[in-house]
This record gives C-alpha cells, structure tokens and sequence, in this order.
C-alpha cells in the first residue's frame, strides 16, 4: 500500500471524529404560537437529537435536506535530488454531505417573555 493512500485514509478518518456540532438558528414564523429553527449537522441523526434538545415537548418537521459538496485538493508535489526532477502532486476529490432539518415547535405559555 502507498505512502499517498496511508496518508489519504487517515486524514478522511481524523475528518470525521472533527465534525462540528450541530447550529440552530432560529426562523420567523407566521405562527406567533409556535417557534421554528433551522438545524444544520454533519448527518440527520445528529440533527434528529438537536430537534429532540431543542424542543423537548415535541417538534414538527417542515422541511429536511441533504446537500454534498465536492472539491479538489492535492497531495503535495516532491523533488528527486539525483534526477534533479519535480514530480507535481496528484488531484484527488473530496466530498462533504450537510445535513439540514427545519422544526417548528410550540410555545411555552407558562413563560412569559421578559
């Protein structure tokens, strides 16, 4: 196995345990009765857990997406001393898939706003 795969497979790896925590923005609603949020994660079981945290009383989906990105990166180049040559790295594609869930739950009515 190359060097270049090693390397490959062990940052895809370190790639997943540094996913980023779930982000919740809240949404405006027509609905003054209801709170909505917009949750975006790394996959829909983590956004699935967020919903449960953010409304714990219960949550309506209202919209669910998954998006991929894809980009270019490059391994790094190297020099050949004795043939005096510089051997260019290759391309390889790497892929992030977000995912977004869009709650609305209810109200509190026992807190009253300050």
């Amino acid at each position: 196995m190359s060097k270049h795969l090693i390397v490959l497979g062990a940052l895809a790896l370190s790639g997943c345990a540094l996913l980023s925590p779930p982000t919740v923005t809240p949404v405006h609603l027509a609905d003054a009765s209801q709170h909505g949020f917009y949750i975006e994660c790394s996959s829909m079981t983590a956004c699935f857990q967020q919903a449960n945290q953010t409304c714990p009383q219960g949550y309506q989906e209202t919209d669910r997406r998954q998006q991929t990105l894809y980009s270019t990166q490059y391994t790094t180049g190297s020099y050949d001393e004795k043939k005096k040559l510089y051997k260019a790295g290759k391309p390889y594609r790497v892929a992030n898939t977000v995912h977004s869930l869009t709650i609305q739950c209810p109200k509190d009515l026992s807190i009253t706003p300050r």
